[in-house]
């Protein structure tokens, strides 16, 4: 995509389900992202990102370009990054289970998304805003 602002830059985008945050500045934001990209499947690219919230899990879109670091090697700088609705049942279950939701882990989302998974899954699919309802977390005494 051309950008206006610098017209020798061509951004990219890489849409994607993100696998693992490998380093996240929570001062400023800047990320480091193990993602498996849509059009490159059995791949892992390495993002790098400003984003205050970043999930396992999340699928994403972002758009940048390709750098070569001198340690690390190929990676897509992002200047931008959109979070979409998630791609896959597991994509789902792995973002419920990163911590977004204080007290479920990857345990407790993997026996609520099973407990309800078909529920959650057609409201994402015809793109209503209701929450998905999953069952009472439990209390710990």
């Amino acid at each position: 995509m051309y950008s206006p602002s610098n017209p020798t830059h061509i951004a990219e985008k890489v849409r994607g389900i993100v696998q693992r945050i490998t380093y996240h500045n929570q001062d400023n934001g800047w990320s480091v992202l193990r993602v498996n990209p849509f059009d490159a499947q059995g791949e892992t690219v390495t993002v790098t990102v400003h984003q205050m919230q970043v999930f396992a899990g999340a699928t994403m879109e972002f758009s940048g370009s390709w750098t070569v670091h001198p340690k690390f090697g190929r990676q897509f700088k992002a200047d931008e990054a959109t979070e979409l609705k998630p791609a896959s049942a597991g994509a789902l279950e792995k973002y419920l289970g990163s911590g977004l939701i204080k007290g479920v882990g990857p345990k407790t989302a993997q026996k609520s998304f099973v407990i309800s998974a078909r529920r959650p899954w057609r409201s994402l699919r015809s793109g209503s805003n209701a929450s998905p309802r999953f069952p009472a977390l439990p209390t710990k005494n």
